[in-house]
């Protein structure tokens, strides 16, 4: 049988090994903390090193089966759309997309610069209208069609003709899954299959 030395000494043991666990979490918290605030202004830091973003649009197409549409979204950087379509007139009339004569150029532009497909026949595009959104502008279409196409073919030139870097992604579901479709350089009318699959 142990004697209570030796007990007492065991507990001593045991609270300084408690303290020293304790301290070690304490200093790996501290070091956690550390890092992540040095991890974080270090993002930032690079975040704004690389602030200048590519010209991109997003296109979004979903089908809605309780409307029998395809609704389409065009998502375009407002300072993009202003240069460039301001850019072809080469006139003093300044691109502001406050202005509604600016908004009808721009969707003119964009029922000239989009179409979709379906069995080689153009769709017909019904422009709903635009919208302001901070840095975006939005631009919203409608297609009436009786069932979900199970294959399209798109065509998207949106800036593609300012912009000589512009990229411009297309995002398609009609079903479960959705496809993305990338337009870029020189790319015309895509041919995109198995929508409903």
């Amino acid at each position: 049988m142990k004697g209570a030395s030796e007990v007492n000494r065991l507990g001593s043991k045991a609270k300084a090994t408690h303290w020293v666990r304790e301290e070690n979490r304490e200093m790996l918290g501290r070091l956690a903390r550390r890092y992540l605030l040095i991890l974080s202004a270090a993002l930032a830091i690079a975040g704004q090193a690389h602030a200048h973003r590519s010209q991109s649009v997003l296109s979004s197409l979903q089908w809605n089966a309780e409307t029998s549409q395809i609704e389409i979204v065009h998502r375009l950087h407002t300072d993009d759309v202003e240069i460039g379509l301001a850019a072809p007139q080469a006139s003093d009339d300044v691109m502001d997309l406050s202005r509604d004569s600016s908004r009808e150029k721009l969707l003119a532009y964009v029922e000239a610069s989009f179409t979709i497909l379906v069995d080689d026949e153009a769709l017909q595009i019904e422009t709903v209208g635009v919208e302001l959104r901070g840095q975006e502008t939005h631009v919203r279409q409608l297609v009436n069609i009786s069932n979900a196409p199970d294959e399209l073919q798109i065509d998207n030139r949106l800036l593609r003709d300012v912009f000589s870097d512009q990229a411009n992604l297309v995002n398609i579901r009609m079903a479960a899954r959705t496809r993305t479709v990338i337009f870029s350089g020189a790319d015309r009318l895509k041919h995109v299959k198995n929508l409903l699959g």
